[in-house]
């Protein structure tokens, strides 16, 4: 969305006024008053400034109200070009809508016209949110338990951009085993999220049932039907077909909404026996290894696990209670113990790498405490891991990420009224800071 602003000025008025001191205080900033100073054709000047400040007025749609005029500043570039400087209260109007602005002037037969462009500014990765570092060390102590907090500058260091040059198979090929009859919505989430997160070529493997409702809304997947038991989830027979899928993979997404069955802890521990990629491990994936958590230790790949307090509670046999008042040791000693890295899903998630590295979320919010929120975070990291980057930096970017799509999300409507789906519409919008 884009508005424009348009406005006139007789130069022989300005004149006028110039010679009025208030008039060239009230009006121009002091970096203005300079430039004018030193300008020969100070009074056409004046007027295109004094047209553009109107005009922006217009383009922002409040007029002039709530802001002063000099705090919109006409300044020049060095090769002549005119920009806007804001500052005080017309700044944080503009931020507030979100709202960034282009501008042209012109002067001719007496008359100054300027026109500004103001459009909808592409999401940009955020900082911290004022007080989350505070609410951090109130969480995890004044040195916050050792972990560092995920910035953005951090995120745009060791994101990879995409070569020219590339094709699908740069990026990688993902297996995602997700989705049972009752949890379709789940397979459809992570496949989306890793869809949209870059991963190069995603194959969802899943009962027949899940791939109807899934194919009839992503049309970009590869689809592998598994034989199913009589539940509707996924059946051990289609253990060799899996096998075989993986033989290739580049990385292995296991668990979202697969639900709980005999045959799903078989299927699980085959391919952690059998997978040499990565494997991101979620949901039913950790619910299936909780009565055999030792296999983390044997499996041949690096393995991601996605705990959220309770699944965390089965797999390392504690109370959440114990879980809430030492996340980030709990998390750091089963990611030692097991060698995975462990991330600790909460209002504050903690990732915590095999070699006691710790780093903490500083994005999110209250709109993601639904349903569907850590499928969308699963198949964010796993098309993370699919595209080369390492395990502990898949899943604190991922982390960092997921967050931030929920808070664009929020900003876009409301915490209340938010989907999981919605995080997955705003990440392309996103992602823009991976191509700067």
């Amino acid at each position: 969305m884009s508005r424009i602003g348009i406005d006139l000025v007789e130069i022989s008025r300005m004149e006028k006024s110039l010679k009025n001191p208030r008039f060239l205080t009230g009006v121009f900033s002091e970096e203005e008053r300079a430039f004018l100073c030193s300008e020969k054709g100070r009074t056409a000047s004046a007027a295109a400034n004094f047209a553009a400040k109107e005009a922006f007025s217009k383009a922002l749609g409040t007029g002039i109200r709530g802001f002063s005029l000099k705090e919109v500043s006409v300044l020049r570039r060095e090769n002549g070009a005119p920009y806007l400087l804001l500052s005080g209260r017309a700044k944080r109007i503009a931020e507030e809508l979100g709202l960034e602005f282009s501008l042209s002037l012109t002067h001719e037969a007496g008359i100054a016209c300027a026109v500004v462009t103001a459009c909808e500014k592409k999401a940009g990765l955020p900082a911290a949110a004022p007080g989350r570092i505070d609410r951090l060390k109130e969480r995890f102590g004044e040195e916050l338990a050792g972990g560092t907090p995920i910035g953005r500058e951090w995120v745009k260091t060791v994101f990879p951009k995409r070569d020219p040059l590339s094709h699908k198979g740069s990026y990688g090929k993902l297996v995602i085993l997700a989705g049972c009859t009752r949890y379709r919505g789940a397979a459809a989430l992570c496949t989306a999220s890793a869809l949209r997160s870059g991963a190069g070529v995603v194959t969802l493997a899943s009962v027949p049932p899940v791939i109807d409702a899934v194919s009839s809304k992503l049309y970009e997947p590869v689809y592998l039907p598994l034989p199913q038991n009589s539940e509707g989830m996924v059946s051990s027979h289609a253990v060799p077909l899996l096998l075989e899928q993986v033989k290739s993979a580049s990385a292995l997404l296991i668990g979202c909404g697969m639900g709980q069955s005999e045959d799903v802890s078989a299927v699980v521990s085959a391919l952690l026996g059998a997978a040499e990629c990565p494997v991101v491990l979620d949901a039913d994936g950790l619910n299936a290894v909780a009565g055999c958590i030792d296999i983390l230790r044997t499996a041949k790949g690096r393995i991601i696990v996605t705990p959220h307090m309770g699944e965390m509670s089965r797999l390392c046999g504690k109370s959440i209670a114990e879980l809430k008042a030492d996340p980030a040791g709990i998390a750091r000693a089963f990611a030692k113990e097991y060698g995975a890295v462990t991330v600790l899903k909460d209002a504050d998630t903690v990732v915590a790498a095999p070699d006691s590295s710790l780093r903490l979320s500083t994005t999110g919010n209250a709109g993601m405490a639904r349903g569907g929120s850590g499928d969308v975070l699963a198949g964010i990291i796993a098309a993370f891991v699919c595209q080369g980057l390492p395990p502990e930096t898949a899943a604190a970017c991922g982390v960092y990420l997921h967050g931030a799509a929920g808070d664009l999300a929020a900003s876009r409507g409301s915490m209340l009224g938010m989907l999981p789906s919605d995080m997955i519409g705003v990440l392309p919008e996103l992602y823009h800071f991976a191509e700067e």
